[in-house]
């Protein structure tokens, strides 16, 4: 990211991309189907000094109500999956980056998402969460399709995928029922087996031989799948 750059960040959740582009002065837009999450970024990005130069849209990406060729940098972490339709989504992306733009996307993994509907709310792969599960080539085939230029796939995120599944099995045997956007339930106080994960996580990170072991727990079971893709030049 570059000074003066713009950036989408397309269903900016909590805002985490968009925070981190402002403080590198972007120009940034953040967008979400949630109107509270939206509002709620925007007051805390005016606190933090950076509301001159960013904004918040209501919208769910069918269509982006942002004008074509405007965006030098697009985000869209984790939402490809909650849309009606894909297809739709990836165009509007591409519609309003810049020829030349610079597209960071990700999904989540195939086998993760498959193991999980064994034990995960049925909720969680139902309106408004989950509704896509998609395979490497889906997700590939999906950005390609749409006439991006894919640079680079790679997964990540055994940590991710085996905690929420500590914690789906612990909302069960606790009678707890999904309803709803699951992220907005996953909150603090976080439980002590949750935090006994994070402790063992943090200490396999801090051993200098866990690194080929890590790298082969995130291409088994990864969270995330990642592509990182660019608009041809007009």
């Amino acid at each position: 990211l570059k000074q003066g750059e713009s950036l989408l960040d397309v269903g900016a959740g909590t805002g985490a991309v968009s925070h981190f582009a402002a403080q590198r002065q972007c120009r940034v837009t953040h967008t979400d189907i949630n109107a509270e999450a939206v509002a709620d970024l925007s007051a805390r990005l005016e606190t933090a000094g950076f509301g001159s130069n960013t904004q918040g849209l209501v919208s769910d990406s069918d269509p982006l109500p942002l004008a074509s060729d405007s965006y030098d940098k697009i985000v869209c972490l984790e939402v490809l999956e909650h849309t009606t339709d894909p297809r739709q989504c990836m165009g509007e992306l591409v519609r309003v980056g810049k020829p030349g733009a610079l597209y960071l996307l990700s999904v989540p993994g195939e086998r993760g998402e498959n193991i999980q509907k064994s034990y995960a709310p049925k909720m969680y792969f139902d309106v408004p969460n989950h509704l896509h599960v998609f395979s490497k080539s889906d997700f590939l085939s999906l950005v390609e399709d749409s006439g991006l230029l894919v640079k680079e796939y790679d997964t990540t995120g055994f940590y991710w995928f085996f905690w929420m599944s500590l914690y789906w099995i612990e909302q069960r045997q606790n009678g707890v029922e999904l309803s709803g956007a699951a992220l907005d339930k996953v909150e603090p106080p976080y439980s002590a087996l949750l935090q006994k994960w994070s402790t063992l996580w943090h200490e396999v990170l801090k051993n200098p031989h866990s690194e080929a072991m890590r790298r082969h727990l995130d291409d088994l079971l990864p969270k995330s799948q990642i592509i990182i893709a660019t608009k041809p030049e007009a």
